[in-house]
């Protein structure tokens, strides 16, 4: 038998039928590849007051040390109530699973889907980097480690889900119902 009639040809293809994204300086797919036609840099440049480190001072002071990153702008514009998400755990949600799901949000609009109503499957495959937002603004509130690791698996659900990188597809997946 070849391999083409070893095929199961029952099997679907995959499409890709809508985009979304949000980039440093670009708040669209569209808007990102006008950039990058236009040579726009994206990189935004701090002063050292401005600069959300600790020891800013003396570490600006380094001649290596490059005061410069990429911003993604409106972090702060969630709205939770959108997607059924209570206000204190959109608040120990990290901005990256934020930013995620309004983005697997506007791929299907994009795709002109309504999760709601499409009987085929949607899939979503994510990634992100380390909870920096964790570590920075929950681990540093007053007795937050205490509780969290004494509550380890048990009572600390929103700020778990809201920060592991284990939950980004899973989260969106449930908020959407997607299948």
């Amino acid at each position: 038998m070849s391999l083409s009639e070893s095929q199961d040809h029952s099997l679907q293809g995959v499409a890709i039928v809508g985009m979304a994204g949000r980039f440093p300086g670009a708040r669209s797919v569209a808007e990102f590849w006008r950039n990058q036609i236009n040579g726009i840099e994206a990189i935004s440049h701090f002063r050292v007051e401005d600069l959300e480190i600790p020891d800013a001072a003396n570490v600006a002071k380094d001649p290596s040390y490059v005061r410069a990153r990429s911003v993604v702008d409106d972090v702060d514009m969630f709205e939770p109530e959108f997607f059924g998400i209570l206000p204190k755990e959109a608040e120990l949600l990290d901005p990256q699973q934020r930013l995620f799901l309004e983005c697997c949000w506007q791929a299907c609009e994009d795709a002109g889907y309504d999760p709601a109503d499409y009987d085929g499957p949607i899939g979503v495959y994510a990634g992100s980097s380390t909870s920096t937002y964790f570590l920075s603004r929950l681990c540093t509130r007053p007795g937050f480690i205490r509780k969290f690791v004494g509550g380890y698996q048990v009572d600390n659900y929103p700020e778990m889900m809201g920060n592991n990188l284990d939950f980004l597809s899973t989260r969106v997946s449930y908020k959407l119902n997607l299948r």
